[in-house]
């Protein structure tokens, strides 16, 4: 149940084991609340030959069965059977007794660029960590390892006095079903940013360009690993491409020549 990252490898390691597997999502195209369309149909493409029945815009009522599901009651009333549930929908902060503490909170908990909130001696990292990029220059929550694994490092330092502002263009990698998918940067869309589309679902590889105020700030890469590491310097120098996006949307342009 649920479409992301979780849900793609679990849907492959299912069919590695030859499982039938049924993916349902809310949505009607694979991880809706991030991708567009064409990204998410790439996705289910690969899903479907790797052969995953998917059923979209369904919501789960319940589960049935007593110390074992036996099936999944959909909230338009049809019953999908099964002998395993595997749910990654998303995840909700707790941060009642972090507000308790009297320690700003918005989505998750707050902190200047050292990680450091508004409590003394206080420091946060990892997924609730919602932070001021200095790269993006704005306020980030990310939720991925190599991420938490950095802010944690840095939040460290900080605590024994080596106090230094975290500086990282995040990123994340995950395969399956003969398909790469990598983040890099900030993802989320907003009216004020312009998406740069480089690549189609037809040729199965697909790279989703996030521009804002001039600067690339994220992508979404589908099976175009190659463009990660030029469009993650390309967001930690705050390259200005204005007037370079016809460039960029052709597929055979090399994105490294935009840092000479």
């Amino acid at each position: 149940v649920g479409g992301g990252f979780v849900s793609f490898e679990m849907c492959e390691m299912l069919r590695l084991a030859n499982i039938d597997v049924t993916l349902i999502l809310r949505e009607n195209i694979f991880w809706h609340v991030l991708l567009d369309d064409t990204s998410g149909r790439i996705i289910e493409d690969a899903l479907i030959r790797g052969g995953v029945t998917i059923v979209r815009e369904a919501e789960v009522q319940e589960f049935t069965g007593g110390d074992t599901v036996t099936g999944a009651v959909l909230k338009n009333g049809d019953t999908l059977e099964c002998d395993m549930a595997i749910v990654g929908i998303g995840i909700v902060m707790n941060l009642d007794w972090v507000k308790k503490a009297r320690v700003a909170v918005r989505r998750g908990i707050c902190a200047n660029e050292y990680l450091e909130t508004n409590a003394a001696d206080v420091w946060v990292a990892g997924d609730i960590a919602e932070y001021k990029d200095v790269i993006l220059g704005e306020n980030l929550q990310l939720g991925n390892w190599v991420n938490a694994q950095m802010q944690g490092r840095c939040a460290g330092k900080g605590m024994t006095g080596k106090r230094e502002p975290f500086r990282l263009v995040s990123f994340y990698t995950t395969q399956g079903f003969g398909t790469t998918i990598a983040f890099v940067g900030d993802v989320c869309m907003a009216p004020d940013r312009v998406i740069l589309a480089r690549g189609s679902r037809e040729r199965a590889a697909y790279a989703r360009i996030i521009v804002w105020n001039g600067r690339i700030i994220g992508a979404s890469l589908i099976n175009r690993t190659q463009d990660l590491a030029p469009l993650s310097r390309l967001i930690e120098k705050g390259v200005v491409v204005a007037g370079d996006e016809e460039k960029i949307k052709d597929p055979a342009f090399n994105l490294a020549s935009l840092l000479n």
